[in-house]
């Protein structure tokens, strides 16, 4: 975890960065924190079952922890929602900017009159 938030770090304060850039960095995070919620959620459940096994001072400990981690599960989400809301919103400004880019890219040259191609006097003459 220490390695990937220094990662990030470095990733999230570098200038310049292109929106697809902004996009990876918030979907990884956006990732870590949704793992982090179950990881929580998984150190809950054994906790729970761990304290069974223990003494009434050890269970007391263990449900004060317990507490503390869904406290902090509980706050992570609203995190994560605004998160997932930033990454879609970046999503949807490059896509747009694609779609423009595939636009301008894929359109076909506007056609052009047989007298703005040739200049006056050089075109065919008819004669009839």
């Amino acid at each position: 975890m220490r390695r990937a938030s220094s990662e990030w770090e470095r990733e999230l304060f570098v200038d310049g960065m292109s929106p697809e850039e902004v996009r990876g960095a918030l979907y990884d995070v956006t990732r870590t924190i949704d793992h982090l919620r179950i990881s929580l959620a998984a150190v809950c459940q054994v906790a729970d079952s761990w304290a069974d096994q223990h003494g009434q001072q050890h269970r007391d400990k263990v449900q004060v922890a317990r507490q503390r981690i869904s406290a902090a599960v509980e706050r992570l989400k609203p995190i994560a929602q605004e998160l997932q809301g930033a990454f879609y919103a970046f999503e949807d400004v490059a896509k747009d900017a694609s779609a423009g880019r595939r636009a301008a890219e894929s359109r076909p040259p506007l056609p052009v009159s047989r007298e703005a191609r040739e200049p006056a006097g050089t075109g065919p003459t008819w004669s009839g």
